[in-house]
């Protein structure tokens, strides 16, 4: 449906660079304190988990940026 190149798609992802990120990013996700998918950090920090949460997290934001 995406119309990519399955075997493109697959070496892109085997790259390094690709890689290096993914540890960056789950690192970074680590001392935040997120343990679950999908979570929503705030630039306050504040933290939300869940897909049920993402309404609030709107709330938040809205109420932390009056």
């Amino acid at each position: 449906e995406l119309n990519l190149n399955p075997e493109q798609t697959l070496q892109k992802a085997n790259e390094q660079e690709i890689k290096d990120k993914y540890l960056k990013n789950t690192e970074y996700a680590y001392k935040k304190g997120v343990f679950g998918s999908p979570t929503f950090i705030c630039e306050d920090n504040e933290l939300f988990w869940g897909d049920d949460r993402i309404e609030d997290c709107i709330k938040w934001i809205r109420f932390s940026q009056k």
